[in-house]
């Protein structure tokens, strides 16, 4: 998925490397008739969710998907998920986070219900159904970034 900011300024892709079941988040710069990609926000947002779940250093890096933009593309959206294999976190947890496209910096990290409310419409259904179920009454995990 390609997603073009609102300023004009900026796109991302969501690069699942030809899997489907994943995704590296690739962002890119506009400047008169340049564009350069920049990967210190999926570097950032990685670091930021190996730290919060405390993954071991042999588990592989989560996902990172862009989901949407600020009205006035200064902010961008991001999901970070754990993999399905050899991942850090369950896939059902996630975290968001809002990042400024300025500098990069991480404006807000936001558990998985508060992603859930605040970007519900910008997220995949296949992910709200399986989150639904994990977070049902008869089922209770620890161990989750986004409770």
């Amino acid at each position: 998925m390609a997603s073009w900011s609102p300023a004009s300024s900026s796109f991302f892709i969501n690069d699942g490397e030809s899997s489907g079941m994943s995704s590296v988040f690739r962002f890119f710069r506009i400047s008169g008739q340049h564009v350069t990609r920049d990967d210190s926000i999926q570097k950032a947002a990685v670091r930021r969710y190996r730290k919060t779940v405390g993954c071991l250093p042999s588990a592989i890096d989560p996902n990172v998907w862009g989901v949407g933009w600020s009205a006035d593309g200064k902010q961008l959206f991001l999901l970070v998920q754990a993999t399905v294999n050899e991942s850090c976190g369950v896939a059902e947890g996630f975290i968001g986070l809002i990042v400024n496209v300025s500098d990069n910096s991480v404006a807000e990290q936001l558990t998985t219900s508060q992603t859930t409310r605040r970007f519900r419409s910008l997220l995949p259904p296949e992910l709200l159904q399986k989150q639904e179920t994990f977070y049902s009454p008869k089922h209770t995990h620890r161990n989750n970034p986004g409770q």
